[in-house]
C-alpha cells in the first residue's frame, strides 16, 4: 500500500515512513516509526490513537 504512511502525517502531524518492497516482503508494506528520547509516553498513546483512527478510516485490517 504505497503512500498509506503519508496520510497520518498530513492530517495529524506525525511522520510515518512507508516501507515498500524490497524493504518489506513482496505483496506487503510496512510503516517505519522512529521514536526518540524527546517523545513522551503521551506521544506514544497519541500515535496509537491516530493509527487506529487512520486504519478505521482506510478500512485496513490489523495483525492479530
Amino acid at each position: 500500500m504505497p503512500g498509506t504512511g503519508r496520510r497520518p502525517a498530513g492530517r495529524y502531524g506525525i511522520h510515518v515512513q512507508a516501507v515498500d518492497p524490497p524493504g518489506a516482503p513482496a505483496g506487503a508494506a510496512h510503516l517505519r516509526l522512529t521514536p526518540s528520547a524527546a517523545h513522551r509516553i503521551v506521544d506514544v498513546y497519541r500515535l496509537a490513537r491516530v493509527l487506529r483512527q487512520a486504519w478505521d478510516e482506510l478500512g485496513l485490517s490489523t495483525a492479530d
